[in-house]
């Protein structure tokens, strides 16, 4: 993060998943830079935004904000549980089988 450069940085971000959506790289990326103004609704609509193909590091990102431990750790408690839940809905609803039992096992671990 760079003070003054949000408009940059997001360009560049959309450019780079212009280019090439199935660079999952850069939708954790994006996700990094999200987190430190964590806002659920931005973190679902990114998700259902990713193609499925590369999901699984960003719902592995997704998870580490929900949990507080990404890089910025600014989710509330709260927040992190409608995130996750949040997830779980969307990912049923498009019938994402496995990131469906990614985020299950995941949360079946962490309780």
């Amino acid at each position: 993060y760079q003070p003054g450069r949000r408009d940059d940085v997001l360009d560049a971000f959309v450019k780079s998943l212009y280019l090439d959506r199935e660079c999952a790289e850069a939708w954790c990326e994006l996700v990094d830079y999200a987190s430190y103004v964590p806002h659920v609704p931005t973190f679902t609509h990114l998700l259902a935004r990713c193609p499925i193909a590369c999901r699984a590091p960003l719902l592995h990102r997704l998870l580490a904000v929900s949990f507080q431990k990404d890089q910025a750790g600014k989710m509330s408690p709260a927040a992190g549980e409608r995130l996750r839940a949040a997830m779980l809905d969307l990912v049923d609803a498009e019938g994402d089988y496995p990131s469906i039992t990614l985020l299950n096992n995941f949360l079946r671990r962490s309780t």
